[in-house]
C-alpha cells in the first residue's frame, strides 16, 4: 500500500513539474516549440554598458578542436564588399571578422579585429569596422585581409556607414554622441562632429541558445556626399549633418521616435518610420527637406529593422507586427499586409 501510495506521489509531482515546465518553455518557444527571437527595445539614455560588464568578456581563447565545427560566434551585422566577391561578418563575441566567398559561402579567412566588432561598411578595397569596448575602429585591406589602420575614436563606437564614393567612413560613438570622419584615401582621421545623436536601439536574444545581439540606430550618407542625416530618435527630429563644417544645416521636427530611415534610389525622396504604436512612415522631400506625405498604420507598429524604398520613392516595404510585411504606396496614401 506504502509502495502503491509513494508511486502515485510521484507521478502527480512529476506531471506538476512537466506541465510547469512546458508553461515556461512555452513563453520562450513559438508554438511549434521551434526557438525565437526576442526584443527588447531601448529606453531613452540606456547603453550597452547597462546590460554587459566587459570586463566578464575578457577571457583568454585557446584553440580546440571539438571534433565538429561549433556552433558559432555571436554575430552581428554584415556587409558585401563592394565588388561584391565577399561577405564580411563581425563576430562579437570572438573579436574577429569572417571573410566568406560570396559565391561558395566558404570561409576565406578571419581578421582579428579590436574588443566587440559590431558593424562592418564596405568600400572599394576596404572595410571599415568599429570595435564597441576597444573605442577604436579597423580598417582591412580586402587585397590582402591585413589591417590597413586603426583609429582612436570616442567612446562605443557602434556604427559605421563609407561614403558613395568611397574616400571617407563615418563612424558613430554612442557615449559622448560623436561622429568620426575618416579619410580612407589618406588614411587619416579628418574631422569630429559632436553633437551627433547615437543611440541603442535594441537588445536581442534567442531563446534556447542564450544567443544574444544588439543593435543601433543607424545613419545615412547624403546621395552627393556632401551631408549625413539621422534622427534624434526620442526627441522628435530628422536632421541633416554637414559634413564640411559638422553643423546642422536643416532639421524637420514633430515626430515621435524615428527609428528607420533610407533613401529611395534617385535620392530625391528620403523615407522615415515613426517607432510608435501605430507606425507612421513619412515620405520627405530630400531637396526641400519636408515631409511630402504619410501613412498611418492601422494598430500596428513596426517590427526588425530597415525600410526598403523603390527607386522613386513612391513605395516603401517594411516588417511590422503580426510576422506581416508592409507595402505602403505614398501616392494613394494607403498600404496592403502580407
Amino acid at each position: 500500500m506504502n509502495k502503491a501510495y509513494n508511486l502515485l506521489i510521484f507521478c502527480s509531482a512529476f506531471m506538476f513539474f512537466s506541465v510547469n515546465a512546458q508553461e515556461t518553455t512555452s513563453k520562450l518557444n513559438s508554438r511549434n516549440g521551434e526557438p525565437q527571437v526576442n526584443r527588447i527595445l531601448m529606453e531613452k539614455g540606456e547603453t550597452i554598458s547597462d546590460f554587459i560588464n566587459p570586463q566578464s568578456l575578457r577571457a583568454v581563447q585557446t584553440e580546440i578542436n571539438p571534433g565538429i565545427d561549433p556552433e558559432g560566434d555571436y554575430v552581428h551585422r554584415m556587409a558585401y564588399s563592394a565588388n561584391g566577391a565577399y561577405l564580411l561578418q563581425a563576430n562579437a563575441i570572438t573579436n574577429n571578422v569572417t571573410v566568406f566567398d560570396a559565391e561558395t559561402m566558404e570561409v576565406v579567412t578571419n581578421v582579428d579585429v579590436g574588443f566587440f566588432p559590431v558593424d562592418v561598411a564596405c568600400k572599394d578595397n576596404f572595410a571599415v569596422v568599429p570595435c564597441v569596448f576597444a573605442d577604436s575602429v579597423f580598417v582591412i585591406d580586402l587585397t590582402d585581409f591585413s589591417i590597413a589602420a586603426t583609429f582612436t575614436t570616442g567612446e562605443q563606437p557602434a556604427t559605421v556607414e563609407v561614403s558613395h564614393d568611397g574616400s571617407k567612413a563615418f563612424v558613430g560613438c554612442d557615449i559622448n554622441d560623436v561622429l568620426e570622419v575618416i579619410n580612407l584615401q589618406t588614411m587619416t582621421h579628418e574631422s569630429t562632429i559632436t553633437n551627433f545623436p547615437v543611440a541603442l536601439k535594441s537588445l536581442n536574444w534567442i531563446t534556447g541558445s542564450g544567443r544574444f545581439y544588439y543593435t543601433w540606430q543607424q545613419f545615412l550618407v547624403s546621395p552627393d556626399d556632401q551631408a549625413v542625416v539621422t534622427s534624434n530618435y526620442f526627441d522628435g527630429k530628422i536632421l541633416q549633418f554637414s559634413i564640411q563644417n559638422g553643423t546642422i544645416e536643416k532639421e524637420i521636427d514633430g515626430f515621435n521616435n524615428v527609428t528607420e530611415l533610407n533613401f529611395s534610389g534617385d535620392g530625391d525622396i528620403l523615407v522615415a518610420v515613426d517607432n510608435a504604436s501605430p507606425a507612421t512612415v513619412y515620405q520627405i522631400d530630400y531637396n526641400d527637406f519636408e515631409v511630402s506625405t504619410q501613412v498611418t498604420f492601422d494598430g500596428l507598429g513596426i517590427w526588425g529593422g530597415g525600410v526598403a524604398v523603390n527607386p522613386d520613392g513612391s513605395k516603401a516595404f517594411l516588417g511590422v507586427n503580426g510576422n506581416q510585411t508592409a507595402l505602403v504606396r505614398f501616392e494613394t496614401e494607403n498600404y496592403t499586409l502580407y
